[in-house]
């Protein structure tokens, strides 16, 4: 595959045949500086939050099968070493295709942008480490964020819980799971890591380690939401241990007391949205939506308080919620077309 670099190198139309770069590494200059990256690729990814890094795994290996299907790559190669090895020019003319294909696929701007962010992340540490002194500047497209933040209707969820009719370990996990997903508006990530020890049932309280963060902090549980937790872990049939996860999966395929991962939970939403008869689309992340506009509705619009509850890292993002909720939009559209229509008596 030949990639243009127009604007690359002054020379337009210029090409990169990506056959014809050599599955080498920065060891090929220097063993010392390569062991050096591979050491600091490996701590900064653990400072990373849990989903970061996972996220950044992923797209590692996605580029990483990308390269080889391209024939431009060892199956042993490592992507960022590769990409460094490249070269400015080259890095970047791979990177560009890399994004063409990415768009090929139907890929989603945000799940885009998550295959992209691993590849400037590696390349602007071996920048700050001073093994070059260049960066990837291909951006990929425009992400928007929020654009539907009404999630489904309260009564949805009272619809679920038709169908968790019995007692049986699974059914005490799934209302546990509706019960904070509606009322702590969690997020599959603060959820699928929460464990066993993080659940104080005397305080009625969970540490939760929230998006992009290393630290958890407390979140306050109400009555009826600890009430489910603990009937849950009473019945939990594995020996289970402080660090086990809160919630199990429950599969043939995976071992007693596995933590539920955060497609499991998805898939699990839907399905007792199917059985609760339902109608419309019903996501883990919907109930969050759903939760926040509902305090803000019941708290008449406390952005502050309801900013704390959702653990928004900027207001800012609870106002979308307020201002959508309020149809702000849509009230200045109304005062504008009054002042515009023509009068009846013309």
């Amino acid at each position: 595959m030949r990639v243009a670099m127009d604007d690359l190198n002054g020379r337009p139309g210029a090409l990169v045949d990506l056959a014809r770069i050599p599955a080498r590494t920065i060891e090929n200059s220097n063993a010392e500086d390569a062991g050096l990256f591979r050491a600091a690729i490996e701590s900064e990814l653990m400072r990373l939050a849990e989903t970061t890094r996972a996220n950044y795994g992923v797209g590692l290996r996605r580029f990483s099968e990308w390269l080889r299907d391209q024939s431009c790559s060892d199956k042993d190669a490592e992507p960022l070493p590769f990409l460094l090895s490249a070269g400015a020019a080259k890095a970047n003319a791979i990177v560009s295709q890399y994004l063409v294909s990415l768009g090929e696929q139907g890929l989603a701007p945000g799940t885009v942008a998550l295959r992209l962010a691993p590849l400037k992340w590696g390349i602007t540490l071996a920048r700050k480490m001073g093994l070059t002194n260049w960066e990837i500047f291909v951006k990929g497209p425009a992400v928007v964020a929020y654009r539907d933040v009404r999630g489904h209707k309260p009564e949805d969820t009272q619809k679920m819980f038709v169908g968790i009719k019995g007692t049986t370990e699974i059914d005490l996990r799934d209302k546990a799971l509706v019960l904070l997903l509606a009322c702590l508006a969690f997020r599959r990530s603060e959820i699928t890591s929460l464990r066993i020890c993080d659940y104080d049932s005397d305080e009625q309280t969970v540490l939760v380690q929230g998006k992009g963060r290393l630290e958890r902090t407390r979140s306050s549980l109400p009555t009826q939401v600890a009430i489910a937790i603990d009937a849950y872990l009473l019945t939990r049939g594995d020996d289970f241990g402080a660090e086990s996860a809160l919630f199990a999966a429950y599969s043939r395929s995976q071992a007693p007391g596995r933590a539920l991962t955060a497609n499991a939970l998805y898939r699990r939403v839907k399905t007792l949205a199917k059985r609760g008869g339902v109608e419309g689309r019903v996501t883990p992340h919907g109930f969050r939506h759903c939760a926040i506009t509902q305090a803000l509705n019941a708290l008449d619009g406390d952005i502050r308080r309801v900013s704390s509850f959702a653990r928004h890292a900027k207001i800012q993002t609870t106002t979308i919620y307020d201002d959508e909720r309020r149809d702000l939009a849509g009230g200045v559209a109304e005062v504008l077309a009054a002042l515009v229509s023509p009068s009846e008596n013309l």
